[in-house]
């Protein structure tokens, strides 16, 4: 049988399509898509909710806004920094080891790069 395809709607899906990304590149393609994930998520994606959340200041729907925003600016953050983990862990591996890994080592990587990317959030 064939792989069912998932269902994209979620941010966290983002890890495990940079995570196969990644695998496909040398260490230092790995390591450049890692900071690239990391600086569009946690730098201009963040940024640009917390801005939106500054023109709302003195606003009638400020405290609704607030909590959404701030939990989608939050969200950002962790894929940043999960896909930043994840690559590093790739870009180490792919250094000393083959370019190379099979399925499930891939989605072990997403695993751990999600669970540390919580810890460090």
């Amino acid at each position: 049988m064939g792989r069912r395809y998932r269902r994209l709607g979620h941010l966290t899906s983002v890890v495990g399509d940079v995570v196969d990304l990644a695998f496909g590149l040398p260490w230092w393609g790995a390591l450049l898509v890692g900071l690239s994930a990391y600086f569009l998520f946690s730098v201009v994606l963040a940024g640009f909710v917390e801005s939106r959340l500054l023109l709302l200041e003195g606003s009638a729907i400020q405290a609704v806004a607030e909590v959404r925003l701030s939990r989608i600016a939050r969200a950002c953050g962790w894929v940043g920094l999960a896909c930043l983990f994840a690559s590093l862990l790739i870009a180490v591996r792919n250094y000393f080891i083959s370019d190379y890994a099979p399925r499930e080592e891939r989605g072990f990587i997403a695993f751990v790069a999600k669970l540390f990317g919580r810890g460090l959030d």
